[in-house]
């Protein structure tokens, strides 16, 4: 998995990173492959945290090992004994999980220091790898660069600024009958900037910002669980596995907020409206240039794909096949949401609508099918209603309805509560109809991904179950069934798909722990035996393939014995269906290695070898007529189109030096990847560099604070 770290330009990153497993609410100690991560998400949390004195029941569960009960936890002890004072002393809260005391320390914020008057953070960043040096020219070889300055001052005012660059295309433009990009050189993308004021029941931003509503069905670009009106952007992501920076997902414009107590019966009217109009680089398999005149069978798709040449001669021979179309696509959306209610419940509508225009002059230019925006029109919306209520037994519910602007319908209903102090339950439903596209999608109950858009053409429903059956254990159980109608593939069929899973995490002393998942998914519970394959797949001679299944398992052990130092090891499996394979199921294995060190006032230290194979099952019979890579197979199918064996190693090193006034934090990541026999990942037909990958990362964060009062800052207070 990409181990990213959020460059915030606002707060401080916390140093330790988190790797999620099936179940979101669940740490994994060690850096190694899970399933349904998400960098950016952690990323979000990293830079923004959550205020532990503001944050409602919903808002804590929501952050990766806090259970709900742990969060009812925290909210009886603010209850009688008033704001904690920092971190330490909520982590401190008698009855929290060993996951909650960990999750507090890494994403929480304590913000009661009245004294701050200001701050200025100065941040920079810069990510490469390996495959940049199979490129012909020079200045293709360059790294990835983020860099921002930002300054805030009575806890009220935060200004921002910052730029990303990468090697590309400067601009794209249309020339005799071909996409023409301007380099290449150094591209540098619609920078990140703006002024936020935090008025107490009022906030506006003005330049890039996320948004969101209800439970993000509708509306929402934050990836929260329950997402409230708009907050500033200030971040980027690094990946030290791809050696690339890119920027959170945001918009660019205006955005206010605003809530106010009404009359003397508790009534609260809280609303949203924000517009933006930012350039856009999409991707080459975002868009589809149409270069025939009547859409003939005999048109080939590497006809209508937007493939580029380079305006520099000097350069004909460099590829563009991983380059943006910079700057090609303009994006206008503008929307809002307006709610009433009191503590216990609200009411909310929600409205939003987005137009888009390619610059290029090339006639017959759209988003593809593959496109995160709907692929047949260049205006889409949606409307939607969403409530949440609060229920006994510290419980939830929170449910939405939108339509789109094509009619297309979708819905959801989610409630969350303790029966028992350390269980906690959480079912949700969910429903998504056939035409189904918005791209602004983001709710936790989704679907499975159909192709760009987040869901499409679903029901389905989802029970959590999270049980401290003792103090030394947590039980998670997951089961989620859904109906999917056919896609757009030919011979494609409704499909039932299920997942079932259960982890068990034992705090076997106060220095060791261990951990034990097991989860099945099965796409398509109609059909089974061999032939099938867990990931899309279609065959030109047997068509659809897809519907197979997947079992994972993977146990895990961490020590904090040896003073100032974790030591935890982790082994996976998993025995999934491949259409390449239709006599039995193809297996990969990973073994992890992990070590972190705390050397304070030194650095801190993490490192981790891994040995991973993406297919172990032997070369075995084909189908007749199946291809690979562009080539028929005959009676085997070759190892080149199955898997990737590798070793891994990685070495992070971060450190802060604190001075009167503020803190400098430098951060450095190796990682070096040895491909240990000719499989994809290296040896393609495409060509790829070599058996050895190199990728590092560094940044620096500079942060200066000014106070009426004592001069250090507490631990807690970010």
């Amino acid at each position: 998995m990409a181990t990213a770290m959020a460059l915030a330009l606002g707060t401080l990153a916390p140093l330790s990173a988190t790797c999620q497993s099936t179940f979101d609410e669940a740490a994994d100690p060690v850096d190694a492959p899970a399933a349904d991560s998400s960098d950016e998400r952690i990323a979000e949390l990293e830079s923004n945290g959550i205020d532990i004195n503001a944050a409602d029941i919903g808002e804590l569960a929501e952050v990766p090992g806090i259970s709900r009960s742990d969060a009812a936890i925290l909210l009886e002890r603010r209850g009688k004994a008033g704001s904690f004072a920092s971190i330490e002393e909520a982590a401190s809260t008698e009855g929290l999980s060993p996951t909650a005391v960990e999750a507090l320390h890494d994403f929480g914020r304590c913000r009661i220091d009245s004294k701050t008057e200001y701050w200025i953070r100065i941040s920079s960043a810069g990510a490469w790898h390996s495959n940049t040096l199979k490129r012909g020219a020079n200045i293709m070889k360059m790294p990835d660069f983020t860099g921002g300055i930002a300054a805030g001052a009575n806890g009220r005012w935060i200004v921002w600024a910052g730029v990303r660059t990468t090697p590309g295309a400067s601009s794209i433009h249309a020339q005799k009958g071909q996409l023409v990009a301007t380099g290449p050189g150094v591209a540098a993308s619609a920078p990140a900037f703006g002024l936020h004021y935090d008025g107490g029941w009022y906030s506006v931003t003005a330049g890039t910002f996320k948004v969101g509503f209800g439970n993000g069905l509708t509306m929402d670009i934050t990836g929260l669980k329950r997402p409230s009106g708009h907050k500033p952007c200030l971040s980027a992501v690094m990946s030290a596995a791809s050696g690339s920076i890119y920027p959170m997902r945001h918009f660019t414009g205006a955005a206010a907020s605003f809530r106010k107590a009404v009359g003397r019966d508790g009534w609260i009217v809280a609303g949203t409206v924000f517009a933006s109009y930012r350039l856009t680089d999409p991707t080459l398999s975002d868009v589809t240039w149409n270069r025939c005149p009547d859409l003939t069978s005999e048109c080939a798709d590497g006809d209508k794909a937007p493939m580029a040449v380079w305006s520099d001669p000097a350069a004909a021979g460099e590829s563009t096949s991983g380059v943006s179309l910079t700057r090609s696509l303009r994006e206008a959306t503008a929307g809002g949401a307006i709610g009433f209610g009191q503590e216990r419940w609200k009411l909310e509508a929600i409205g939003w609508g987005t137009g888009l225009r390619f610059r290029p002059s090339a006639p017959g230019m759209w988003q593809s099918v593959s496109s995160p925006w709907p692929e047949d029109r260049r205006r889409f919306g949606a409307v939607g209603v969403a409530g949440h209520a609060r229920l006994p037994l510290n419980g939830d519910l929170a449910a939405e309805f939108a339509v789109s602007d094509n009619g297309a319908t979708a819905g959801m209903l989610e409630t969350a509560f303790s029966p028992v102090s350390g269980l906690d339950l959480e079912p949700s439903i969910r429903y998504y109809g056939r035409n189904w596209d918005n791209p602004w999608t983001g709710s936790t109950a989704d679907s499975r991904e159909f192709r760009g858009n987040r869901a499409r053409d679903e029901v389905a429903g989802r029970l959590d179950v999270t049980w401290r059956s003792s103090a030394r254990t947590i039980n998670r159980f997951r089961i989620d069934v859904g109906r999917n109608g056919p896609s757009d593939l030919a011979e494609s069929r409704p499909q039932v798909a299920l997942e079932a899973a259960t982890a068990l995490q034992v705090f076997a002393s106060r220095h060791e722990r261990l951990g034990i998942e097991i989860s099945f998914r099965d796409r398509d519970l109609a059909v089974s035996g061999r032939g099938l394959s867990w990931d899309q797949y279609y065959s030109a001679t047997t068509g659809n393939l897809s519907g197979g299944c997947r079992v994972d398992w993977s146990v895990w052990f961490q020590t904090k014995r040896i003073r100032r130092t974790a030591l935890a090891i982790r082994v996976g499996q998993a025995f999934r269906d491949a259409a390449t394979l239709r006599d039995r199921f193809d297996m990969d294995l990973s073994a992890t290695l992990k070590i972190d060190a705390n050397l304070s006032p030194g650095p801190l230290l993490s490192a981790f070898a891994r040995f991973s194979d993406e297919s172990m099952a032997a070369d075995t019979s084909v189908t007749t007529g199946q291809s690979c890579l562009d080539r028929e197979i005959e009676n085997r199918v070759p190892g080149i189109c199955r898997g990737d064996s590798r070793v891994e190693t990685g070495l992070t090193i971060a450190q802060d030096a604190r001075f009167s006034t503020g803190l400098l934090r430098i951060r450095a990541i190796g990682r070096y990847t040895r491909h240990v026999d000719q499989r994809p990942s290296w040896g393609s037909a495409s060509g790829f560099p070599g058996r050895n990958e190199i990728a590092a990362a560094i940044s620096f964060d500079l942060l200066f604070t000014g106070r009426t009062g004592q001069a250090r800052p507490d631990k807690g207070v970010r």
